[in-house]
């Protein structure tokens, strides 16, 4: 049985029409100028394909002088030297998945003691299977599952490239004990790939040379297929990056059926990871202790808050320029042949495996549009600053707003909580808010327009990038908090102290809060109340308090003194208390029944005489600017009856009049024009 790699159709691609096809090895790098990218439904499936080709080039074109590169780039087709390569003794029969001589990327003659084989699912993370967790396969060990050879081929490439470690590997005949299981080369970080218009641009951007020219030593330096001795697997030393490239962290003998579907495979753990080699294709940032780790996807960090790391030229700490490049290779290639790509835009595809203690949790797929200008260095002027470095004060401005954030967070939990609470408690009360989770993915969007924005005017795109994040602070606030506002005033006293918090971290300026509608409402119809004590009632009081139905505002005026503590809150909100004052002081009768101004109406002996009706329908239509005059009429009618009105729930409804639903217009002539008791 054979399925040779370098004949079979079995890599999924995309050509310039949006067709996507299968491709041979071989076929894929004929056709990579008319080919647009590798597309598969499992992210992890794309990189380790993209992996494969690039180490297929690195050792058929070997080391590559920056005019040979750009040469071959112009040339928009790889030459013969590639296709040699691959029908020399060096591939021919050694890309064929059941080769019994040599296998691809597996061990020939290799078994597990007592004949012990293991499912397929164990090659690729999704498929659940023994013991280990659940990503999205919900499929039992019991239930059959077989992949075709196609399917099988990127499998087999994704477990040596993303196979997580733990678990006792068990023995071989080849090995006896093997190691336990660690992770593959790709575990840990993100895989960063150059994309380009073309396959062809895309691998060639990507394909950047070595600094050391003994990392592509053709003697020493050999991919997997050129390997004929099985490994121990025990660590050694990388011979160079084709090695590297192919590093076998699994030995794997796939067991095909007669239909050519594999369903079982000898496994164990192969060569451990290399330490000592830094991962081309990721990105590193410094840890605080000044080791270099990779940047890596996680569920809670958007990636494009580490694009400086992605991005950046140099580093400069302590006043002194750090020599490493922690860019990653395609990256760096880009910055190499700046002056060839001048005006040219790529996409830059993150894709990596989040895990926890070995345990899969997600995989990702993300794009950033990258434009070559964000990889140069300072101007000359030294009154200006690179385009890249506007874009890492972006992102550290977006980072400061969200610390505003975290300290608003922090200063409401402690207040909702009881008094003498321990920090531990709320610190997990600030936890359990989270308000991150509606600040960080809302700039998402916002950021890949400041991207493109920071190319034609770099103030105005800073200018809107910090109004974008301020408003998301506050918004994250809101929605964040809101969930917690159900205890009482102790709540709304809190979520008011975290937001006076946030406002002064942000402007500068604490923030005053308006006041409670219900509480501000209660506090001034029980104070009217209280001067229109029939058995002391303050008349003076009463008397300036009536000056507010007239129209003059040199009459309005003599209420001031006495409900001007209620006016704190917005304009039309003034308004409304300044009328229930007049109107109350005019008509003293406060009902303690919860009921609308229009089920006070209702009560009216005459209320379906035509002139009654007329005047409360004028009443429902009017806007703001006749709402006194309409009130007013009906007002000396109710007083006239001695039918009393709720006050408190006047205000409150008057505050909303505006509403573009009308819900209170609706309300009150629900009430007013329903059908008495008797009738329902």
């Amino acid at each position: 049985m054979e399925f040779d790699l370098l004949k079979e159709p079995f890599i999924p691609i995309q050509d310039k029409a949006g067709v996507v096809g299968h491709y041979s090895i071989t076929e894929a790098l004929q056709s990579a100028h008319n080919l647009v990218r590798v597309v598969h439904d499992k992210p992890l499936v794309i990189a380790s394909v993209q992996r494969l080709l690039l180490a297929i080039l690195y050792r058929s074109l070997g080391y590559l002088k920056k005019s040979q590169w750009r040469e071959l780039y112009e040339k928009e087709a790889f030459d013969q030297t590639v296709f040699d390569y691959l029908a020399s003794d060096k591939c021919v029969g050694r890309f064929d998945l059941f080769s019994r001589e040599h296998p691809f990327f597996q061990t020939a003659r290799f078994t597990k003691d007592k004949g012990a084989t293991t499912s397929v699912k164990k090659l690729s993370p999704e498929y659940a299977t023994g013991n280990n967790k659940t990503l999205f396969s919900h499929m039992l060990d019991h239930q059959s599952f077989s992949l075709t050879p196609a399917d099988a081929a990127l499998h087999l490439l994704v477990c040596q490239y993303f196979s997580l470690g733990g678990g006792i590997s068990g023995s071989s005949n080849l090995f006896g004990k093997h190691p336990n299981f660690t992770n593959a080369p790709l575990i840990g970080g993100a895989v960063t790939w150059v994309e380009g218009e073309n396959l062809f641009q895309s691998l060639l951007l990507n394909l950047e040379m070595p600094k050391d020219k003994a990392q592509l030593d053709p003697e020493i330096d050999k991919p997997v297929w050129e390997q004929d001795e099985p490994e121990t697997p025990a660590e050694r030393a990388v011979r160079g990056l084709s090695d590297y490239l192919t590093w076998r962290s699994r030995h794997i003998l796939l067991l095909p059926e007669e239909d050519g579907s594999v369903a079982r495979m000898y496994f164990s753990q192969g060569l451990p990871n290399p330490t000592e080699w830094k991962e081309p294709y990721f990105a590193y940032r410094k840890s605080a202790e000044g080791k270099l780790l990779p940047i890596r996807f996680n569920f809670e960090r958007s990636f494009w808050r580490d694009s400086v790391s992605l991005l950046r030229l140099t580093e400069v700490e302590n006043g002194e320029v750090q020599p490493e490049d922690r860019r990653p290779a395609g990256v760096r290639n880009i910055a190499k042949f700046s002056d060839d790509l001048e005006g040219s835009r790529f996409t830059c595809q993150l894709i990596g495996l989040d895990n926890n203690k070995a345990n899969p949790l997600n995989w990702y797929q993300q794009t950033m549009p990258v434009d070559v200008v964000y990889l140069l260095a300072d101007p000359e002027d030294e009154n200006k600053i690179s385009v890249g470095k506007h874009l890492k004060q972006a992102i550290q401005l977006a980072e400061r707003i969200n610390y505003a954030l975290s300290d608003a967070i922090k200063s409401f939990a402690k207040a909702v909580l009881p008094e003498g609470s321990q920090q531990k408690e709320i610190n997990a009360r600030t936890s359990a808010i989270n308000a991150e989770r509606y600040y960080w993915p809302k700039l998402d969007s916002e950021f890949e327009q400041l991207l493109y924005a920071l190319l034609i005017d770099t103030d105005e795109a800073t200018s809107i990038w910090r109004s974008h994040c301020r408003k998301t602070a506050k918004d994250a606030y809101t929605q964040a908090t809101k969930a917690w506002l159900t205890g009482g005033g102790r709540a709304l006293k809190a979520h008011a102290d975290g937001l006076s918090v946030l406002q002064q971290k942000l402007d500068g300026r604490r923030y005053i809060p308006e006041p409670n509608i219900q509480e501000t409402t209660h506090e001034l119809v029980s104070t009217l109340e209280k001067w229109a004590n029939p058995h002391a009632p303050n008349r003076q009081i009463l008397a300036s308090l009536r000056n507010g139905l007239d129209f003059q505002a040199s009459s309005q005026l003599k209420a001031m003194p006495y409900i001007g503590s209620f006016l704190t809150g917005s304009s039309w909100r003034n308004e409304v208390y300044s009328l229930v004052a007049a109107l109350f002081s005019f008509h003293p009768m406060s009902a303690s029944k919860s009921m609308t101004l229009g089920a006070s109406l209702k009560q009216l002996e005459n209320h379906d005489n035509p002139g009654i009706k007329f005047r409360v329908t004028s009443l429902l239509e009017s806007d703001r600017s006749k709402l006194k005059t309409e009130l007013r009429q009906l007002f000396a009618i109710l007083k006239s009856e001695d039918i009393a009105v709720n006050y408190r729930l006047l205000a409150e409804d008057l505050i909303k009049w505006e509403d573009v639903n009308k819900i209170i217009q609706i309300k009150w002539a629900q009430d007013f024009w329903s059908a008495p008791q008797s009738e329902q």
